[in-house]
């Protein structure tokens, strides 16, 4: 059975939060360190760089390697909040959710409202299905970073809780904290897509459409947003005749909707568009 799926899932979400940069997790760090004095010797400072470094580029062994040797040979209080960050992270890279959670624990225990290690937290928790829990503490998190200057990272945490709100059914509030998102930062397509696939998770296809229709011309036909576009109004006749795949759909659309859906393909296959699934329903109704 071939289904048509949603543009924002969790690995879509988990590529935005690479946008994290680890010079600002730094600078929120560093605003908000207890006082006192807490440094790290050079040797701990290379390991930790060493092992972020590994972690930006997804070699999540060796810097779960590396921050747990951080853990055993550092003991400043700097070192082992980031490595417990860094070590939860890798952990989520792994999918280790569970571990990665303890760890996220320990680093909340090292310094609490860490924004490094809440962020993994969450991570965490919606790892492993916790959708509450992981709406809680980026609400958390948005709260925490309401003084971060950089208000498109901080537009990332507002549109987490929004897919999350999705997930939980809440579609109100998802739409909320997505408007929300595109205030804070108008120019991330990410955020349009999300809207789109709240209202389709809603049943609301024709708010998907206007919405995709609307930033179309703003994003000089980008072929994510086209695409979705296109899958909103198949998706749409899906629901409409409670099929799921292109076949039966083919069968059940009026001459009408065929040409409709077929307008809409070959638009968005001029913009770039490519999806499996709308090229076997245009083998079936485009003749």
């Amino acid at each position: 059975m071939l289904a048509l799926h949603l543009h924002y899932t969790i690995n879509k979400i988990n590529a935005m939060i690479k946008l994290f940069t680890t010079a600002t997790m730094a600078l929120i760090l560093t605003a908000s360190c207890k006082s006192g004095l807490v440094t790290m010797t050079n040797g701990c400072y290379n390991k930790v760089a060493a092992a972020e470094d590994a972690n930006k580029a997804g070699n999540y062994t060796a810097a779960l390697e590396g921050f747990t040797y951080v853990l055993e040979k550092c003991n400043a209080y700097d070192a082992k909040e980031k490595a417990y960050a860094g070590k939860a992270k890798a952990l989520n890279g792994l999918k280790q959710y569970e571990a990665a959670y303890e760890a996220a624990m320990l680093g909340n225990k090292i310094k609490q409202n860490s924004v490094p290690v809440l962020f993994e937290q969450a991570v965490a928790e919606l790892g492993m299905n916790k959708k509450q829990a992981a709406k809680n503490t980026f609400t958390q998190l948005i709260d925490i970073t309401k003084r971060n200057q950089n208000v498109a990272e901080r537009a990332i945490l507002i549109a987490k809780v929004a897919e999350i709100n999705t997930q939980l059914g809440n579609f109100n509030d998802a739409q909320q904290y997505i408007d929300d998102a595109i205030t804070a930062n108008p120019n991330n397509i990410d955020f349009y897509l999300l809207k789109a696939d709240a209202y389709n998770a809603n049943n609301e296809f024709l708010n998907a459409y206007k919405t995709l229709q609307t930033v179309q011309k703003k994003f000089s036909n980008n072929t994510n947003i086209v695409t979705a576009k296109v899958q909103t109004v198949v998706k749409q006749y899906q629901q409409k005749y409670n099929v799921s795949t292109m076949q039966a759909l083919g069968k059940k659309l009026s001459n009408d909707e065929k040409s409709k859906v077929c307008a809409e393909i070959v638009a968005g296959k001029k913009a770039g568009m490519k999806d499996i699934n709308i090229d076997l329903l245009q083998l079936e109704i485009c003749k």
